[in-house]
């Protein structure tokens, strides 16, 4: 063999496509004649790459010193027990020895996988490559006839024996180090009650502690301080002190928020206010605890392309996570890696289970005394236990290996059983050469910096799909509607209060503020709301379920009593006229026109039936529904349409009128439409079905959705689904029932709203949808009503989904793009026990729509107004489907003392979504706020004239400073207050008060460098940017006067302090 330097042998992922496609388009004829390893397209090498032509495969490549693809060798059919291999060397550097080297790599793994038998195949002229294999151990067992020419087949036959894998594990193992990182994963509560989880968690730390002092080489983590802190100042308070100690000497490590919640299925500020008061819990309870690795979710989905700036900005420098491992170990992501989010913020990643060597059998047992076991069966043990996979997707030498698992005990197994640890590591280091060791998660990132250079940069979305068990439990009554809403009131609470505080002159000086924030009251709210997100709180025993569902309805009545009592005292200072008999507020940060409900009701001897702005002007309205109550005076429900002012308050006034009656609502006797018309969109409508939704008016060249033969928009199907066939009860689907519609009516008929309902059923569950247009919207609205018996599948809406497209969904902070095709499913071969996640084909996630494109510039948007944020690509390709209701009836033994209703969800559900065409294409930012305003409706009060007690005062002026400004005019005169406007291309998440100055959070929207104008309730002496904690960021914000621009970058999320002015 000539003296050459060897090439580097790594794994080949799907990420390598283009660099093999590339290899062999450079193949000489010659080479191509002798391996004809397959064809030569992109596509065909994508997919043999993921495992979808030849089963499962490994493949290694060889690199030359500058990194180019110069041989690989592949095992394919790797979920049977004779895989199949091949290999190709390129002209100019065979004779090397380096597919000798490739050949012993894929031949090592075969061992290590335990494949008793390797097959290949040689055309009989190739002697070269002969030679090599008959040295190798392969030996001819038939000669074949191909469709070309000739072949030999050849096998190899492997030894299996512990001696023979040891000495392949110990090869694999040259150069690793190996670091144990032991953890107890908390749970708010899951298969036990609360109670038992505190004391288990209060009995862990005091284990923990006993272990640390007992060897001071042991480490320990813990992550949130809702779930798990809470349980040691509960229960074991006399232990803080020694844990403080542990700490600061770095034997102990603190890696987490305030609460474990999913990144994904939290509304914007939940996560971030968890990353905030996390840092602040920590840093009051043991501050000596830096908290810079964020390991809270390792149980969850990874969460979506803004984590990385999300993150950073909450203060922490690294990410440990897991889910979903078996689809991005598919989809070429290392253990290890730099992830780069859609802003370009780029943080250390650490992938893996969070738990390990929690549970022993068989073989595995040597790992428990490994002083009376065979070494190489020890060393066998471990590799098949825990460390293939922390190796296999290794591209340094680092091995976190997790110890312990859901409330683990250190040293100890999952069911109690002690287990040595130490013991283990003290006994591998006496007999195998790659070093074991204790760490943190903080130590480990520390190690894994030095190998900064090997690690991969990954860029944007990891999981557009989260995990398949999550979806829709208990439909809109369930807890992630909860916290969605419960997100929005703490929202807005803090939006009007701050509003009122701008509305008033004086301002007085209470001391300091409490948690950083303005009013103790919202902060107290804000971590009750973050323990209700708490994640595998779907699964609560009855008790739990139930204090859990009690302190989601305190947060959702308290925020709401803030925001409204915050509203009234806006208006106060409004000066509005006497017969003002509604307020309404907009939420949001532009102006809009909006359709809203109030009551009409003869309380005198006048109906009140003009309805005006605050300067007189007519709104357009009409009766929907009227009745008499028990004393006979008259009553109606009226639609309004008015505009609204950006993130301010309106009012309505009630002209009175010696009218007996105000026109009457639509005819209640049912009649055949054939669509429905607001001027702006029609829809074409067959037998109850909506064939079309149609650009309306008198265009020359109206422009149309049409749904293809046998499709329809927004039609409603069951599917039934075996639930005990699969993880969590995500079992097959069994059959799809569609419902059939077979009565429709008008229920409402303009001037402001349109309303057709349809009623039909599916497995014999009635169905009834109102299809809605309100005057100057092109968004159709569905609410769809059904009375769910419970069974075993789920509902779900369905839209034509056109071929070919380009689907998009929104994520928290930004929009990514869902090209869910390319994801791998349960279909592919899952490498390790980590495929859960995926079992349900074309299942995704998106935060409120998803956008599909056409190549013809017109689009639509589903968006779930109160749904839950699961979507389905269905299997034919044909169909986008939002589900509305997931659950299951078959349970499983425990599952009977867990709280039914979260499971069964029988009762009366009401779910609302919409439908937003946009038939000449339409912005990012256009679809952003079509959905907040789909999901943030106004807010509509009753004018009362006394005012509510004020809010508590503000924090302490910081010095310098007088009083605020009054608040700016009214806009557009009659139309209202104006508070807060933010210009298109940014979406406001929070604005309110924290030590004793405004802030308020943006993120850019469209994915395009821009600026974003503010317009504000006051003038502001000074703005800055700083994180999420309050510390100075770079950048500069221009204020002139009551209106302040900033540049931002693509997805770019911001945090603007403003420092009051002095008065003038």
């Amino acid at each position: 063999m000539p003296d050459v330097h060897m090439p580097a042998i790594r794994r080949l992922t799907v990420r390598d496509a283009e660099e093999v496609l590339r290899f062999l388009e450079g193949l000489d004829d010659e080479t191509v004649r002798l391996f004809h390893p397959h064809k030569f397209d992109f596509d065909h090498v994508l997919r043999l790459l993921r495992g979808r032509l030849s089963g499962a495969v490994d493949a290694f490549g060889a690199h030359d010193g500058g990194g180019a693809l110069i041989g690989y060798a592949w095992l394919w059919s790797m979920e049977t027990q004779r895989p199949g291999l091949g290999i190709c060397v390129a002209e100019g550097h065979r004779g090397q020895g380096i597919g000798r080297a490739l050949m012993e790599r894929v031949l090592d793994e075969a061992v290590l996988r335990g494949k008793p038998e390797v097959s290949l195949s040689v055309v009989p002229d190739n002697e070269r490559a002969l030679n090599l294999y008959r040295s190798l151990g392969f030996e001819i067992v038939e000669r074949a006839q191909g469709p070309h020419r000739d072949y030999f087949c050849m096998t190899y036959r492997s030894d299996l024996s512990p001696a023979s894998r040891a000495q392949a594990i110990r090869r694999r193992l040259k150069d690793a180090q190996i670091r144990l990182v032991p953890y107890s994963h908390p749970d708010w509560a899951w298969v036990h009650t609360r109670h038992w989880h505190a004391h288990r968690y209060a009995l862990v730390f005091d284990e923990a502690l006993q272990a640390v002092a007992r060897n001071p080489g042991f480490r320990w983590y813990c992550d949130n301080v809702a779930c798990q802190l809470s349980a040691l100042l509960d229960h074991r308070l006399e232990l803080l002190p020694e844990l403080r100690r542990q700490v600061a000497a770095g034997r102990i490590d603190v890696c987490g928020g305030y609460a474990n919640v999913r990144p994904n299925m939290v509304g914007d500020e939940t996560f971030v206010r968890s990353l905030v008061l996390g840092k602040r819990a920590w840093a009051e309870t043991i501050p000596e605890a830096e908290v810079v690795v964020h390991a809270d979710a390792v149980d969850v989905a990874v969460g979506h392309a803004q984590m990385p700036q999300l993150l950073t900005l909450g203060g922490y420098r690294y990410l440990r996570m897991w889910r979903p491992y078996g689809a991005l170990s598919l989809k070429g992501i290392p253990n290890d890696f730099i992830w780069r989010g859609m802003d370009g913020t780029e943080i250390p990643v650490a992938r893996g289970c969070y738990g390990g060597l929690w549970a022993f059998d068989g073989p595995s047992r040597a790992l428990l005394d490994p002083s009376s076991a065979d070494p190489d069966e020890v060393v066998c043990a471990l590799w098949d236990t825990e460390l293939e996979s922390r190796v296999r997707y290794a591209d340094t030498p680092l091995a976190w290996l997790a110890v312990g698992c859901d409330d683990a005990r250190p040293n100890r197994l999952i069911d109690d059983t002690p287990f040595d640890v130490d013991g283990l590591a003290r006994w591998w280091n006496a007999h195998e050469t790659a070093p074991m060791s204790f760490a943190t998660p903080t130590e480990y990132f520390a190690e894994l910096m030095a190998h900064r250079d090997r690690l991969q940069t990954i860029e944007g979305t990891l999981d557009p799909c989260d995990v398949a068990y999550n979806a829709a439990w208990n439909g809109e009554q369930g807890l992630h509607q909860m916290r969605i809403v419960n997100d929005r009131l703490l929202v807005e609470a803090e939006l009007f209060r701050t509003l009122a505080w701008c509305a008033r002159r004086h301002v007085s000086d209470p001391g300091p503020s409490r948690e950083g924030s303005s009013d103790g009251e919202l902060t107290d709210l804000w971590k009750d709301h973050l323990l209700t997100c708490a994640h595998a709180t779907q699964w609560l025993y009855v008790e739990d379920f139930r204090a859990m569902r009690d302190r989601a309805d305190r947060v959702r009545l308290t925020a709401a009593r803030l925001r409204d009592d915050a509203i009234r005292s806006v208006a106060r200072a409004m000066d509005l006229p006497d017969d003002t008999a509604y307020l309404v507020a907009n939420p949001l940060p532009w102006e809009r026109d909006a359709v809203v409900e109030m009551n009409l009701s003869r309380f005198g001897d006048a109906w009140p039936v003009r309805l005006t702005d605050l300067d007189g002007h007519p709104l357009p309205h009409q009766v929907v529904h009227e009745h008499r109550g028990q004393g006979g005076y008259p009553e109606q429900r009226v639609a309004v349409r008015l505009h609204l002012p950006a993130g301010g308050i309106t009012g309505v006034r009630q002209m009175p009128a010696a009218d007996a009656l105000p026109a009457s609502a639509a005819s209640a006797s049912p009649r055949r439409w054939s669509g429905l018309d607001n001027g702006v969109v029609r829809l074409d409508m067959r037998e109850g079905r909506i064939m079309a939704v149609q650009q309306s008016g008198r265009r020359r060249r109206s422009r149309s959705l049409d749904a293809p033969l046998g499709l329809e928009w927004g039609g409603i199907v069951v599917k039934e689904v075996a639930t005990q066939e699969g993880p969590l009860h995500v079992g097959p689907i069994r059959a799809e029932h569609v419902v059939e519609w077979t009565l429709g009516e008008a229920m409402e008929d303009g001037p402001v709203r349109w309303r057709y309902r349809r009623r039909g059923q599916a497995l014999g569950i009635p169905v009834a949808m109102d299809v809605i247009l309100t005057l100057g919207s092109p968004r159709v609205d569905f609410e769809v009503s059904v009375d769910w018996p419970g069974l075993d599948g789920f509902m779900a809406v369905r839209f034509p989904l056109p071929v070919p497209c380009r689907m998009r969904g929104d994520i928290p902070f930004g929009v990514e793009v869902r090209d869910i095709a390319g994801e791998p499913y349960m279909k592919d071969h899952w490498v390790g026990p980590h495929s859960m996640e995926r079992v349900r084909d074309g299942l995704f996630y998106a935060r409120s729509f998803v956008a599909v494109e056409q190549p013809d510039g017109q689009s639509y948007a589903v968006i779930g107004r109160n749904t839950d944020r699961y979507y389905l690509r269905h299997c034919t390709g044909r169909y986008l489907e939002h589900i509305l209701i997931n659950s299951v009836v078959t349970l499983d033994e425990w599952e009977h003392q867990v709280e039914p209703s979260t499971l069964h969800g029988r009762g009366p559900h009401r779910f609302m979504f919409s439908l937003l065409p946009c038939f000449d294409g339409s912005s990012g930012a256009h679809r952003v706020r079509a959905a907040a305003e789909a999901r943030s409706e106004p807010i509509v009060l009753d004018a009362v004239r006394s005012a509510p007690a004020p809010p508590p005062p503000l924090p302490s002026p910081v010095k310098g400073e007088g009083d605020l400004l009054p608040p700016s005019p009214a806009a557009g005169g009659g139309q209202g207050e104006g508070g807060i406007i933010v210009s298109p291309n940014a979406n406001l998440t929070a604005f309110r008060l924290v030590d004793g100055a405004v802030e308020m959070r943006l993120h850019e929207c469209c994915g395009e460098s821009s600026t974003a104008h503010m317009g504000l309730p006051f003038e502001p002496a000074s703005a800055t940017l700083t994180d999420f904690l309050g510390k100075p960021m770079p950048g500069t914000v221009r204020v002139s006067g009551r209106h302040i621009e900033l540049d931002l970058s693509p997805w770019q999320i911001v945090t603007v302090r403003l420092a009051r002015a002095l008065a003038g």
